[in-house]
């Protein structure tokens, strides 16, 4: 019974995995055998069902998203440590905001939370401020804390 049950399961999860794999690249995967890079030039194999070997991963099209939005963040962050002004509708205010939509937090805990530098924190935290998306209280031990509006 337990066989059954348990067969029946990895079908209907192989089911929608393939499903969620061909809505994603047009391609419905195969047993058929190993895949071969789809890279230009490159003959070396692929690891499940990827287009892509792990040299060429950056060339799948999510990837390729994910490493200009790090590119991105890294361009802000470079700008905030050479005191430029930062945007409030930039990559780090957005992940500032979501930072604290889970509650207020103090900005020397949201640099470490953000993995940025206390003064980028601060840089940030005034940006938002100014743009009336945050507000700054001091605690107790006059530390600023921000809070959503």
């Amino acid at each position: 019974m337990e066989d059954g049950g348990t067969r029946k399961r990895q079908r209907r999860t192989h089911r929608i995995v393939d499903r969620l794999i061909t809505e994603d690249t047009g391609v419905r995967p195969t047993s058929a055998g190993p895949r071969v890079c789809e890279s230009t030039g490159c003959h070396e194999s692929t690891r499940g069902v990827k287009p892509y070997c792990p040299l060429h991963v950056a060339q799948m099209p999510y990837v390729a998203r994910i490493i200009a939005r790090q590119n991105s963040r890294e361009h802000e962050l470079s700008c905030a440590d050479n005191s430029r002004t930062i945007s409030h509708n930039g990559i780090l205010a957005a992940e500032f905001l979501r930072w604290l939509r889970s509650g207020a937090v103090s900005i020397p805990r949201m640099a470490r939370n953000m993995s940025v530098d206390i003064n980028v924190a601060v840089h940030i935290a005034n940006a938002l401020k100014r743009a009336r998306k945050i507000r700054l209280t001091p605690n107790t031990r006059g530390v600023d804390v921000a809070e959503l509006r």
